[in-house]
């Protein structure tokens, strides 16, 4: 395991984090704006008193995102919020909601394209279902098949480009330029931002759902585990965890051992492309970090650690104990728990003692 303590004050982001991240849209918003899709619903929040028990903390709680949407990933909030809500910043204010009749002939003769290793270019096509558009989503070729037929059963356009997801985004970059399509990724560079801020917000319900729990039983997670590939997940959480939360845990970030990019990046203080060999961690795969995820995460976690495939396995396995049917990239929040308590200088420095409440997402389902 790798492990970097970050010396950041839980108070810093809450004084010194930059406008376009407190003004990426109210989160009440996010909800309204999501809550107007006729199939969302709050994902629930399952306890596991067998696992806390064997961890020796005080309390489990997984957030478990493998029924969302009916996708099976929380990657469904993100790509749907940020085309619905691009349709509306282009046609009427958010506070006056179209239907989706409505946004339907705003999107019918849009094309909206990304790259995706498979959850990220479900919900981008979802989306683009909602409001009658066409979807164009590039797979390299590391995406399983099935990923791929999925996508053309709902009705995408299929391209596989390159061998690995950033040779793929490469390709959806070009297409969209190409063909003047509207390009949907959760990963942002110079000049390219608003998008990636959308997708953010959208993962970011996440904390509004979790916070409405804590609110009614007064207890708050004192530690959170958030698995990371390109980061959208981990930053959109961290960025409203520490803006909006009465109560701030310690936030670990969690990515593969062969694709810590992210780690890497916060080592060296700047975006850093990293060689990524490959992981059973498949949508945590990831060679270089969101820029926006990056800035986000390295003022607002409290430590970055990384997991092997074989930990990634046995956390699959003890997550299905309790009947929740994940991969390895959607146990890796649970795996790094998991890990940080077998080491028990970790363990003290995190403060990972008897009373802890921890909370991890299961960011997906089976395949």
């Amino acid at each position: 395991m790798r492990f970097l303590k970050n010396t950041i004050s839980h108070e810093y982001w809450q004084q010194h984090a930059p406008e376009k991240f407190r003004s990426m849209g109210s989160i009440k918003e996010v909800a309204a704006c999501l809550r107007s899709c006729p199939v969302y619903a709050p994902s629930p929040i399952l306890k596991s008193p067998r696992l806390a028990g064997a961890l020796h903390i005080a309390e489990l709680a997984l957030k478990d995102e493998t029924g969302r949407m009916g996708l099976g990933s929380f990657k469904a909030l993100g790509g749907s919020y940020a085309i619905i809500r691009s349709l509306l910043q282009s046609a009427i204010a958010l506070t006056d909601p179209a239907s989706f009749e409505q946004l339907s002939v705003l999107g019918k003769n849009k094309t909206y394209c990304c790259a995706s290793a498979g959850n990220h270019g479900l919900s981008v096509l979802a989306g683009a279902n909602l409001v009658g558009a066409r979807a164009v989503i590039f797979l390299a070729d590391a995406v399983p098949e099935e990923f791929a037929e999925r996508l053309r059963t709902k009705g995408a356009e299929v391209i596989r480009e390159g061998k690995d997801y950033d040779a793929s985004m490469r390709a959806a970059r070009d297409a969209c330029e190409a063909n003047g399509w509207d390009l949907i990724s959760d990963s942002s560079w110079p000049g390219y931002k608003d998008i990636p801020l959308l997708i953010m917000n959208g993962y970011a319900i996440l904390t509004e759902e979790i916070a409405a729990c804590c609110s009614k039983k007064g207890k708050w997670p004192t530690h959170v585990f958030l698995q990371a590939g390109v980061g959208g997940l981990a930053a959109g959480l961290a960025n409203h965890i520490r803006l909006t939360w009465p109560e701030q845990p310690s936030i670990i970030v969690v990515e593969p051992e062969k694709a810590a990019c992210i780690l890497a990046s916060v080592e060296a203080n700047k975006l850093t492309t990293i060689h990524a060999p490959g992981t059973n961690m498949g949508r945590l795969d990831c060679a270089e970090p969101s820029m926006l995820a990056f800035e986000v995460l390295k003022s607002t976690a409290d430590a970055f650690i990384t997991i092997t495939d074989q930990e990634a396995d046995a956390a699959v396995s003890a997550l299905a104990q309790d009947d929740l049917e994940t991969t390895p990239s959607g146990a890796a929040g649970y795996a790094g728990l998991a890990a940080v308590t077998r080491a028990p200088e970790l363990r003290k420095t995190l403060g990972l003692d008897h009373n802890a409440r921890c909370l991890c997402i299961v960011s997906e389902g089976a395949i």
